[in-house]
């Protein structure tokens, strides 16, 4: 069975909240995401963030 996906506005909305406070273990509830999944989309953001845009 395919897992849930996530678009990107909503990964960048769950580690906002995460960056606000509010605990992990309620965020992962909430969303119903595994701890795995957050440190990915983690990590995903932050490479987004980095990259330069495209002139």
């Amino acid at each position: 069975m395919k897992g849930k996906r996530f678009k990107p506005e909503q990964i960048i909305r769950i580690i906002k909240e995460s960056e606000m406070g509010v605990k992990n273990i309620d965020i992962f509830r909430k969303y119903g995401i595994s701890e795995q999944t957050f440190i990915t989309g983690r990590a995903n953001t932050a490479a987004w963030k980095s990259a330069t845009p495209c002139s």
